[in-house]
């Protein structure tokens, strides 16, 4: 079952990390604090911080994150800690 915070991309503040709309990434993320996507993503990606995707985003793969905001498009396993 996943637990996700949907609201804008755009309240979100505070980043330790961007990937830009241009930005392909494939492979394994790992990361504390504050993460946004905007770009395409494939893989894993595991934090007890919060992912943020924006409108532009593309993540495929398996998400396992504290707290999810989502406002792009999402494919794969999804579970986060938080509303």
């Amino acid at each position: 079952m996943a637990i996700f915070k949907r609201t804008t991309a755009d309240e979100s503040v505070g980043m330790d990390a961007y990937l830009g709309q241009p930005t392909r990434f494939s492979g394994r993320l790992e990361f504390s604090g504050t993460v946004r996507i905007d770009g395409r993503f494939e893989g894993e990606i595991a934090s007890s911080g919060t992912l943020v995707l924006g409108r532009n985003a593309e993540v495929e793969g398996t998400i396992s994150v504290g707290i999810l905001v989502c406002d792009g498009k999402m494919r794969g396993e999804i579970q986060a800690s938080e509303r």
